[in-house]
């Protein structure tokens, strides 16, 4: 089997639903190869100790090719998921463009509404100044800011353009890096098909990985179940540590001191 083509295991992936997985892709992926190993070891008998090829039917030895495979592929298929979607680190030289965008068409409202004359638009530009003096300069008030005074500038562009050097371009690219900055609406914008699609078939090859993780686990718990020591090389490290902390917070929570006296 060819390792890190996810189009081989497409049939599977149509048939499971997106569920989240108990523990981080990292942590699967890396002990994901410990488990292939394990089952390569110890799949044949070997004296009196037993080998996994003992399971019966539910476990072939095939299971560790396949976790190789969907390991790989799950890391193909994450690599397609970041080049999708917008990283955060990403956005920094957006939001460097975003605050010059954001500058000049405030700087060319301002000078242009300074003409002495009442109008509407003087009260909407008082109204988005009064709304945005307080903004520390997060993605999410840029955009919204962006958003605001694009929309007045729309309505002025004809009296805009030109003056000081002003290109009325400036509008339309300071509402499309308002919608990329992703944080105008009261909800967060979708994201594109592409990403979605892409993080469906992340999370369809986690799960299936996980699945046979998961097997390969359970069958060495029944067949090394008189050889815990060997049944222990399997388990996932990072969930015996989750265990070990747990029954420490659940120490620290339990009272303490004598109980009191029954009645006598």
């Amino acid at each position: 089997m060819t390792h890190g083509n996810w189009e081989q295991w497409k049939g599977e992936l149509e048939k499971i639903a997106d569920v989240g997985l108990p523990v981080p892709l990292d942590v699967l992926v890396g002990e994901s190869v410990e488990v292939a190993r394990f089952v390569e070891t110890y799949w044949k008998p070997d004296g009196d100790r037993p080998g996994l090829s003992g399971a019966g039917r539910r476990l072939t030895k095939g299971v560790a090719d396949e976790i190789l495979s969907l390991r790989a592929a799950l890391q193909e298929a994450e690599t397609n998921y970041r080049l999708t979607a917008v990283p955060a680190a990403s956005k920094a030289g957006l939001i460097d463009r975003a605050r010059f965008v954001l500058s000049e068409i405030t700087a060319t409202i301002e000078w242009v509404l300074d003409d002495d004359v009442a109008e509407s638009a003087d009260e909407q530009l008082k109204s988005l100044q009064d709304a945005h003096k307080d903004d520390s300069g997060r993605a999410g008030e840029l955009a919204q800011a962006l958003h605001d005074y694009a929309t007045l500038a729309r309505g002025l562009e004809r009296r805009m353009e030109g003056v000081g050097g002003f290109d009325k371009k400036l509008i339309d690219e300071a509402l499309r890096i308002a919608d990329e900055l992703g944080e105008v609406r009261a909800t967060p914008a979708p994201a594109p098909q592409s990403t979605r699609d892409a993080l469906r078939v992340r999370n369809g090859l986690a799960s299936l990985l996980y699945d046979r993780v998961s097997l390969v686990r359970a069958a060495a718990r029944f067949v090394f179940r008189n050889h815990p020591q060997i049944a222990r090389e399997v388990t996932s490290p990072y969930q015996r540590r989750r265990r070990a902390e747990a029954r420490r917070r659940a120490v620290k929570k339990a009272p303490t001191g004598n109980p009191s006296p029954g009645p006598t």
